[in-house]
This record gives C-alpha cells, sequence and structure tokens, in this order.
C-alpha cells in the first residue's frame, strides 16, 4: 500500500488470508516518514441499526452509543455489528494502542452537500504520528459471533502459526489442515518454511 495523498508517502506491506471462515490478516512496515498525522489500521466501521444491538469486547456486551474501550497490551477480542467476530493476539506484533467505539458519526455526504450522521461501532489500531515499523496481527471469524469468536481467542496458537511478518515475505501456517500460505515482496529472500525456496519475482 502507498499512499499518494501522503507528502511522506505512507506506506505498509499488508497481506489477507484465507481459510474456510476465518481470514487471518498481517501488517509490517508500516511507516510515514516525517508524517504529522496518526497512522489508523481500521478493523471494521459497521452501522447500528438498533442502539441496543449488542456488540461484545473481551466477553463484555456492550449497547447503547456511549461506549468506548482503548488497549494497549494483551489479548482481545470484539465483535461488529452484524456478527463477525476480530481476534488480536497477545504477541510483539501487536503492541499499538486499539480502540473501540460505539457512538454517533457525522459527515458530510459523498457530494458534500448535506451533513448527514449514523450511529457507528468501530475499532481500530492505532500505529501513531510517524511510525517506522508498524505491525499487526488480527483475525476475522466471518459470522462468528461471541462464541466463535472467544473460541478462537482462547486457541489462537492451535489455528495459526505465523513463520515471517517482515519486508521480505509473510508467511503463516493455517494448523488444523497444515496449509501455508505466502505472500513474498522481495523475491531475492531464501525462505526456509514449507516448500516454498525463492521465487523470481513478487508473488503470492
Amino acid at each position: 500500500y502507498k499512499d499518494i495523498n501522503s507528502a511522506g508517502g505512507m506506506t505498509a506491506l499488508k497481506s489477507n488470508f484465507f481459510f474456510k471462515d476465518i481470514i487471518l490478516c498481517l501488517g509490517s512496515d508500516i511507516k510515514d516518514t516525517n508524517g504529522t498525522y496518526p497512522i489508523h489500521t481500521t478493523l471494521f466501521q459497521t452501522a447500528l441499526a438498533d442502539a441496543n444491538t449488542a456488540t461484545y469486547v473481551n466477553n463484555i456486551a456492550a449497547t447503547g452509543i456511549n461506549f468506548t474501550h482503548t488497549q494497549t497490551a494483551g489479548s482481545l477480542w470484539a465483535t461488529d455489528a452484524v456478527g463477525n467476530g476480530y481476534i488480536l493476539p497477545e504477541n510483539s506484533n501487536n503492541t499499538a494502542e486499539i480502540t473501540i467505539n460505539r457512538t454517533t458519526q457525522n459527515s458530510r455526504n459523498n457530494s458534500n452537500t448535506l451533513d448527514t450522521n449514523g450511529n457507528f461501532t468501530t475499532a481500530f489500531i492505532n500505529h501513531g504520528i510517524a511510525p517506522v515499523d508498524g505491525k499487526f496481527q488480527y483475525a476475522i471469524v466471518m459470522q462468528g459471533g461471541p462464541t466463535k469468536t472467544k473460541q478462537l481467542a482462547d486457541n489462537f496458537s492451535s489455528y495459526f502459526t505465523i513463520y515471517q511478518q517482515n519486508n521480505q515475505a509473510h508467511i503463516a501456517e493455517y494448523k488444523p489442515d497444515a496449509i501455508f500460505g505466502y505472500v513474498i515482496f522481495d523475491p531475492a529472500s531464501i525462505l526456509n518454511y514449507d516448500v516454498v525456496v525463492s521465487v523470481n519475482k513478487p508473488a503470492v
């Protein structure tokens, strides 16, 4: 990813691996040299059709439109307004601040002719201003709800091993089926996991 609107040339390496009803999302080399605005990775932003529709954060049900949870350490799991689950395991790749909100958002419409508002639940990772090597790891359980989401959060290491997550490659294994996934950014790299040793151009 490269932000063409960024004066400092904000860039990031991101990959998504799809295994059955789970998506593993990895990010590395997130940087914004001399940037002046915080860099966020959005986990979700979903409309609340009813303010009483419950969403969950670490097994706590949240309702209404006046909820905020901020966390900078430890594992975290949450659900959005339509039942998808998000899991951030505790490790050295997840050290940035995470914020989850339920609130009313005010904004202009697409043609900038009218003020609009709506109730939303949102979650994002805050990599800070001018990050030099931001990272993240999280998984999404499609329609997992609180039960499946908590189950994956409690057993994350039984589902995934992330072997490499840097500016050369993202390499992960879905352990239940012993499936390896590769996103190779640097074709000059020699890889040491499973059967792929090298490639002659960036590859998935």
